[in-house]
């Protein structure tokens, strides 16, 4: 029933009936306390698709009902803009904690946009299908007029990170983002003759990601003396190959932003990129590793540990069956979430040998007996959270089951059982008290 009511007061709201509800009672509060933030994809095809936005134009003249209804529907998503010629739907899909509104059609966007730009704060433009007579559309009608007010600003394109800026400038002035706070570039070249700073001057979060299989070389090419001025990055992510930058460089970057909590490196066989960070960003609370061969962990032990004494956090990507991971991920002493999604059975089998951590994050793996991995998970005393996602409903179903047959033999041993939740595709066991 609440669902239904909520469809109905959506629908009522974008067709600019807000004000002769019954329902609304004449209030604010009314029309907006039904939750908004999950409702599936066929309303969003009747709000938004159907209407083609026009209806959106009167409902955004009730001030005080509708702009902070259409405020809290668009205020955690982020609006991508990814035209295709085979597919102009409008669709919405959660990624990586994030929820998207994925518009698949140039015209619908420029018309979303003129219906709800001004709401609009995260933004993802994919450029990998769209011609110069769209690029200009975009350009011209979303980024630069709206780039005052994005906090977040994701780019993919075939072209230069600087031959992007130069053409929202079209020969003029350039663009600047005055807020935005967190940037995502994917393409083949960043770094040249421009000031990073002047452009983003509130930059928090920098992401550089490049994918070899799109591009025509093999590697990302970096010139850093763009960031120069920057200097209060808190995240700086480089999925992309170590051989695209100079390590001074990165030290450079590591010295002007001492502020820095996050970092995210893909590891090759080297250890000295590793032992830069040891040196010149100890302030890293999270540390994200994307594993590209193994070599390194000669390198690194528990007699030759990494003295990184703010670190909490330490995500594993990519390939490592390697038993002396083991071994690398106890040389942080002060770790209290591991987050693994390499091979993990290493791990999980070894889960004894780990130093005490709080919180314990997995793909879903293949147990062959749950019972004993439990209590692997249960004789490390501080481990309360533990998280396996990419998991459907039938195997959660079937997992809460089991756990549920394990935790009557728990309790008669007086030991500690285990509560399981599941929910957006992840089970989260967490240790009852």
């Amino acid at each position: 029933m609440k669902f239904f009511y909520g469809l109905a007061l959506a629908l009522i709201l974008f067709d600019g009936f807000i004000s002769q509800c019954e329902g609304a009672g004449g209030s604010e509060e009314a029309s907006t306390s039904i939750n908004l933030k999950k409702l599936p994809n066929n309303v969003y095809e009747e709000i938004l698709f159907r209407t083609g936005f026009s209806a959106t134009e009167q409902a955004a003249k009730d001030n005080q009902r509708s702009l902070t209804a259409v405020k809290k529907i668009f205020e955690d998503r982020i609006i991508q803009v990814r035209p295709m010629n085979w597919d102009h739907q409008i669709s919405e899909e959660s990624l990586n904690g994030s929820i998207y509104l994925n518009i698949n059609d140039v015209n619908r966007a420029l018309s979303f946009f003129k219906n709800f730009g001004d709401h609009i704060k995260k933004i993802k433009i994919n450029y990998e299908f769209v011609d110069d007579i769209d690029r200009r559309q975009i350009n011209e009608n979303i980024i630069t007029k709206y780039a005052k007010q994005f906090t977040d600003f994701h780019i993919v394109t075939f072209d230069s990170f600087s031959t992007f800026l130069d053409q929202l400038s079209n020969g003029g002035e350039r663009t600047h983002f005055l807020n935005v706070k967190r940037l995502r570039y994917e393409g083949p070249s960043f770094g040249e003759s421009y000031d990073l700073n002047a452009i983003f001057p509130n930059l928090e979060s920098l992401t550089l990601y490049y994918n070899p299989f799109f591009m025509d070389h093999t590697f990302m090419q970096i010139n850093t003396n763009c960031m120069t001025n920057i200097k209060k990055l808190e995240e700086l992510k480089l999925e992309i190959n170590p051989v695209s930058y100079e390590l001074h460089d990165l030290e450079h970057i590591f010295v002007k932003n001492k502020q820095l909590f996050t970092l995210g490196l893909v590891l090759i066989d080297k250890i000295d990129i590793l032992r830069s960070i040891e040196v010149h960003a100890n302030t890293v609370q999270t540390l994200e590793i994307h594993i590209d061969g193994t070599d390194f962990l000669t390198h690194v032990s528990e007699k030759q540990p990494f003295n990184m004494p703010k670190l909490k956090r330490l995500n594993l990507r990519g390939s490592c069956d390697d038993s002396r991971i083991i071994s690398f991920i106890n040389s942080f002493k002060k770790l209290e979430t591991l987050e693994v999604m390499v091979s993990n059975a290493l791990i999980i089998s070894q889960i004894e040998q780990l130093i005490e951590i709080n919180e314990f994050i997995t793909y879903y793996p293949s147990i062959t007996n749950l019972k004993d991995t439990l209590e692997s998970f249960g004789r490390k005393k501080k481990l309360n959270m533990i998280k396996f996602s990419q998991v459907d409903q039938n195997t959660c179903d079937t997992f809460k089951s089991q756990v549920s047959q394990i935790n009557k033999k728990l309790k008669q041993s007086q030991n500690l059982t285990w509560k399981v939740n599941c929910s957006n595709d992840t089970i989260t066991l967490l240790r009852s008290k």
